[in-house]
Formats: C-alpha cells, structure tokens, sequence
C-alpha cells in the first residue's frame, strides 16, 4: 500500500520492530544500560568523552572497544559510536547498533533518529528509513525541526514527494536549509515548474532569504526547461544580492543559453566566468560554448575557437571531445582543422608526446 494513502500515525503505529539488514562482518554489540531509577554512573560523561575524541582522531576500533568495556552507557554513548561507524564507512554496522538499541529498550533521542534517518538517506535504505519514521512517530519526534529536516531529505530520495511537503507544512519552524531541502525533492523527481511555484511561496516566508544553493537549483530547472531568460534573470538577482555564482550554476546557465539559442548572452556568461567572477571553467563549459557557437553563428568564430582547443587540452584523448572539436572546425568550414583532428583522433596510439605536439601545431595555426 503507497505510504500517502495511509495516516502517518497510523502506518507508524502498524510496525514496531525496526528491521536493518544483517551484517555478519563484526559480532553483535554487547549492552549495560542505565538503571530505571535514573541513577548515572560517574564515569559515563568522561568515557563518552574520550570516545568522541578517539573517533575524531580515526581511532574507531579503540573507541569501539572503551564502548564496549562501558559497564554502563547512555543514549550519548550509543549516538557518539553510530555516528562514528558512519563517519568511517560502516554504515550497515551503524545500523546494527541502532537497532539493538531498540531491542534493549535504550530509548532514542532526537538526536539519535537524526542521525540514523541520515545514514539511510546516504546509503539508500529507504525501507528502514521510512521504518524509523514510525519510531520518530511513536516517540513524538515528529515535530523536532533537526528530525523533521532528514525525512524530508529522505523521502523524495525514496521519491515520495508528498510526504516530504506534508511534513514540511507540519514543522513549527522552517530554516533556509528545510526549504532548500524540498526545492532539492523537486528538483530530483523532475518536477520543475511545482519548483518554482515552491519558490514564490518561498520568496513570500518573512525572514527565509535565498541562498546560492537555492539559485543553483532554479537555475537549473530553468535550463532544462529552455528557459534562458528566467535563468539570466535569476543568475543576476543572485549577483545582486552578493551571492557567489559556483561552477555548476554557471554550467546550468551556459546550458540553458545554448538551449534557448541565447549565443550572445551565452558568449559574455563564458568569457565573465574567469575574468569577473574567478570561477574556473572545466570541459563542461568549453563543450557547451563548442556546440552552441559552432552549430549557429560565424560571427563568433574566435571564441569558438578558442572554446575549441580549450577542450583538446584539457582532454585531448576523449573520443567525444575530439568528435565535438572536429564537428565544430566542420561547421565552421575549416576543412584543414578537422581533418587534422581526425587524422589524430584515428591514430591508435596516442602517447602523451603525440597529444603536446597536436595541441602546439593547433594554437601555432590559430593563436
């Protein structure tokens, strides 16, 4: 039965055992839980100390062992050695241990279905997630803001969407990092133009301030969706308000450029990036400028040039890249060029000398 035809308290309240997938990679964590009456060991807060530091310093089999010669532990105790398991790589393991915590009625924290709710959104299980959902329910977590911010991560991950806004209309308080979270689940399922209705009721929320992160994904909704001019717009509201454009918001932008066959707005975005906004460009712009300005107009010739043999030094031996190189020199009418660049591209050997030498014979020609 799909999850969003069913009560959350409802589903929480039908499953009450956790299930994690076995692992038979370390034996089964022994447990001393504190006594009902409350009464704390004296060495519990020094020990949970010296594990946390041991853990930072990547001593996790000794933290590991302190933990288990613990006569006694708290939730800290358990929280600091899943965290580190996770840190290290071993989240299967950090699963065990939560889910004998459960078994052995050491109640959770917050903090603790934070956490764990975490590391099945990284490693994707989603099952146990939604699991720890009903436990999160049942403990009355659900409107803890830290809890609330991971299932919303995780169910559109799992691609249940309208969970994820549910729980995000049932949180007393929203951050800038719970509405990014959502534009994230609707930027992972595809659904864009929800997205940028999302962001206007964003835009509408006194004291929730657009952030790069936030641009980024519109930005790229935008360019998928050929819609360059919303995303120039958008890229210089976000200058604007002194946000610093990154390498994927301006390959969002080149894209949604060559998409919307924006060739001169593309060709000042790709000659700004470096000069400007000291963002270095990788192959991914180069391609772009190279598709765009070699398939419409000869008025830009030089820059495609340039854009050109950018991405045969940076890759000279990619198949692909010398494919799009030759395709532009093709387009362009510089039958010498391609041919050059197919003749090499056809050598079947092409040892590091070869590729320096092609590379100088090109800027030679068209410096």
């Amino acid at each position: 039965m799909r999850l969003q035809t069913r009560s959350l308290l409802s589903f929480a309240r039908s499953i009450v055992v956790v299930v994690i997938p076995k692992t038979t990679t370390r034996a089964s964590f022994s447990f001393a839980l504190l006594k009902l009456d409350g009464s704390y060991h004296v060495d519990v807060f020094s020990s949970n100390r010296k594990i946390d530091n041991l853990i930072k310093c990547g001593r996790l089999d000794s933290a590991v062992e302190m933990f288990e010669a613990m006569p006694i532990r708290d939730v800290v105790s358990c929280n600091l050695v899943i965290a580190g398991h996770a840190r290290h790589g071993f989240q299967e393991l950090a699963l065990d241990l939560f889910k004998e915590m459960v078994f052995r009625s050491l109640r959770e924290s917050p903090s603790t279905c934070s956490l764990v709710l975490g590391i099945c959104s990284d490693v994707g299980f989603y099952q146990e997630g939604l699991q720890v959902h009903c436990r999160v329910v049942l403990l009355g977590f659900n409107a803890n803001l830290f809890v609330g911010s991971t299932l919303i991560d995780l169910y559109p991950q799992a691609s249940y969407l309208n969970p994820a806004m549910q729980l995000f209309d049932e949180l007393p308080g929203r951050s800038l990092a719970t509405w990014n979270l959502v534009l994230r689940g609707f930027y992972q399922l595809g659904r864009s133009y929800e997205m940028l209705g999302f962001y206007l009721k964003m835009k509408s929320d006194v004291g929730v301030d657009p952030n790069g992160v936030t641009f980024c994904y519109l930005i790229y909704v935008c360019a998928r969706h050929r819609m360059g001019r919303e995303g120039l717009k958008m890229l210089e509201t976000m200058i604007q308000e002194d946000l610093k454009p990154d390498v994927v918001t301006f390959l969002s932008m080149l894209m949604g450029c060559r998409h919307s066959c924006l060739v001169r707005e593309e060709q000042l975005i790709f000659e700004s990036t470096e000069t400007i906004h000291a963002v270095y460009l990788d192959k991914r712009h180069y391609s772009c400028m190279v598709d765009l300005l070699g398939c419409i107009v000869h008025q830009n010739e030089k820059v495609g040039r340039r854009a050109a043999i950018a991405l045969l030094e940076l890759n000279p031996d990619n198949p692909t890249m010398l494919l799009q190189a030759s395709s532009f020199y093709s387009e362009i009418g510089d039958t010498k060029m391609f041919m050059k660049i197919r003749e090499y591209k056809e050598t079947s050997e092409m040892r590091k000398g070869t590729c320096y030498n092609f590379i100088e014979s090109i800027n030679h020609g068209y410096s």
